[in-house]
């Protein structure tokens, strides 16, 4: 299952690049600061310490160097539910740009300490039935989803899939987005190629063009 730990981490490195987009990897001057919450170990063998690994990597390869255009405040969890909400609070109280969390209980605490500092998930598989993502019906809107589902292939190999969904609310932001989806559509499935070979990369070491 190694493979799929080391998927995980880069879809958050990446995802993570997503929620911001607004900043500028060549200002070193200006290191933005992200709030990593691993809810297990720091110590020992526990896997949380390869998803840290991957994610430092990921954001490494990416342009995103710690130390000088990011700051990790990483804050180890230890599997000590009780302490999630101190740590969220102290996220919050730093001000970092974004945190990075791993499973439902990790994410719920952060949810609960700011409606402000955007928060990327990883290793939840129902977001919606968690109630981590919150409905809305405003006219002229579209939510989309952007899914991830790893499951294991035998002893030797894990199957990553994604899947996208659209909900349009009104006639008249399905017009809007229908003619927006004609125009990108192209770049999405490039897009979509290139992270699931960035992956593959990643989960078949010494491969030069492994399988996607």
């Amino acid at each position: 299952m190694r493979p799929a730990l080391i998927s995980c981490a880069t879809i958050g490195s990446l995802l993570l690049i997503a929620a911001v987009t607004t900043i500028d990897a060549q200002q070193p001057a200006n290191a933005r600061r992200v709030g990593v919450f691993p809810v297990g170990s720091a110590s020992g063998s526990d896997q949380f310490q390869v998803l840290v690994k991957a994610f430092r990597d990921g954001l490494r390869d990416l342009g995103w160097i710690e130390g000088q255009n990011v700051v990790l405040e990483i804050r180890w969890g230890e599997g000590r539910i009780s302490d999630f909400p101190n740590i969220a609070s102290e996220f919050v109280a730093l001000s970092v740009d974004v945190i990075v969390t791993w499973g439902p209980q990790g994410t719920r605490a952060m949810q609960q300490a700011t409606e402000t500092i955007p928060i990327v998930m990883a290793v939840v598989h129902e977001p919606v039935a968690f109630g981590f993502v919150k409905g809305f019906a405003r006219p002229g809107h579209a939510k989309v989803v952007w899914t991830f589902v790893i499951d294991p292939e035998g002893p030797d190999a894990t199957r990553l899939t994604t899947e996208t969904r659209v909900a349009c609310v009104d006639a008249a932001s399905r017009r809007r987005f229908r003619l927006y989806w004609l125009v990108v559509r192209p770049f999405s499935g490039l897009t979509r190629t290139a992270l699931l070979a960035a992956v593959a990369r990643e989960a078949t070491p010494g491969s030069a063009t492994p399988p996607v």
